[in-house]
């Protein structure tokens, strides 16, 4: 028997944590299989069977009462909460997002038997560590999202999307000022920012988001979206894009939403580093070339210059590359992107979860 531990939201953990537990429901036949929520548990955002419901409220029910400290446990999560452990034999799947590790996370890491990460890039960061590191990619979820029929602007405007995060390592302030200089105000574009952070303010956000254009003033064309609380409405989002915006993060521990965006076959701009080298080629994506310089990799909140965790640095693009890419995604953005779709069936959550439960 193993158990789990991880966050069943909104966010992006809860999503992975999400697909993997149904994975592992289906893969096992519905198993028993304790399992320790990390934070409250929210269904909202998901579409889940009676079946499957059914099956997460009994193991976490009765996981106090059937969990043994010797059965293995697999918890999903930040480096620095893997210390804590319901288990003698704690695996985990983690992301990591810069270009080494403080002596703090790599204790922390080496104390586990195994670490499955979802980027090729984290498995040769950590290894240098020497920690023992399992690559785990994780796959299309085809349970919340799907091609629509729905017609958004019509064919005669070029839709660009972005979302996630607003935050430093996203490069979200950047892409919306290279956006806005670009097509700002011109009605044969639009641009739709599905971006916020749960730990700045609205009026911190809305500051920032005026800050990237002329006079302070939001083009005509710039639509800043409400947060979508169910995954449906998320799709329609990703589906009223022509080309996603959201693959120019300086590092990603896998970037779900653009490589989502891509298995719809829209055209996504990748910068070509990290995790996206995984996923992105020039044959499904637009990439823009990173600089031969890294930047330091700090924002101010969570990666914070002398800290115990998140220090290191971030790939970086020029300026004058992300413009090339603008123009040429308008050139391709009506076009169909079927080597883009290919991705849905070769990257999936049921593989995923075979890679953990064949290691662990």
């Amino acid at each position: 028997m193993i158990s789990v531990t991880a966050p069943i939201n909104s966010l992006s953990f809860g999503n992975v944590s999400f697909n993997i537990l149904k994975e592992i429901y289906l893969a096992t036949g519905g198993a028993d299989c304790p399992i320790f929520p990390i934070g409250k548990v929210d269904l909202s955002p998901f579409e889940v069977t009676e079946d499957f419901k059914n099956w997460l409220d009994l193991n976490i029910d009765k996981a106090l009462l059937s969990h043994k400290r010797d059965n293995k446990n697999l918890k999903i999560w930040h480096i620095q909460g893997l210390l804590e452990s319901v288990s003698e034999k704690p695996s985990s799947l983690t992301f990591h997002e810069t270009s080494s590790l403080t002596p703090e996370e790599a204790n922390v890491l080496s104390q586990q038997n195994k670490v499955f990460v979802t980027s090729k890039y984290s498995k040769s960061i950590f290894e240098r560590y020497g920690v023992n590191t399992i690559y785990a990619p994780l796959g299309f979820d085809n349970t919340h999202f799907f091609k629509t029929d729905k017609k958004y602007l019509g064919d005669s405007v070029i839709t660009f999307g972005l979302y996630g995060k607003l935050e430093e390592r996203k490069n979200t302030l950047r892409i919306l000022k290279a956006w806005g200089r670009k097509f700002g105000n011109k009605k044969e574009y639009s641009l739709n920012c599905l971006i916020y952070n749960p730990f700045s303010s609205t009026s911190e956000q809305s500051a920032q988001i005026l800050s990237c254009f002329e006079r302070n003033e939001k083009p005509f064309n710039v639509n800043i979206l409400p947060f979508q609380s169910t995954n449906k409405d998320y799709n329609d989002c990703l589906n009223a894009a022509d080309i996603d915006l959201t693959g120019l993060s300086s590092c990603e521990g896998f970037n779900l939403p653009a490589f989502q965006s891509t298995c719809l076959g829209k055209w996504t701009i990748y910068l070509n580093a990290h995790v996206h080298k995984d996923y992105a080629t020039e044959d499904n994506s637009i990439l823009v070339e990173p600089s031969e310089e890294m930047k330091l990799a700090e924002d101010g909140k969570f990666f914070v210059k002398g800290k115990k965790v998140n220090q290191g640095k971030w790939h970086d693009f020029e300026e004058e590359k992300l413009e090339e890419a603008l123009e040429k995604a308008v050139v391709l953005a009506k076009t169909p992107n079927p080597e883009g779709e290919k991705l849905k069936e070769k990257f999936t959550y049921k593989k995923t979860v075979e890679i953990l439960l064949n290691n662990l």
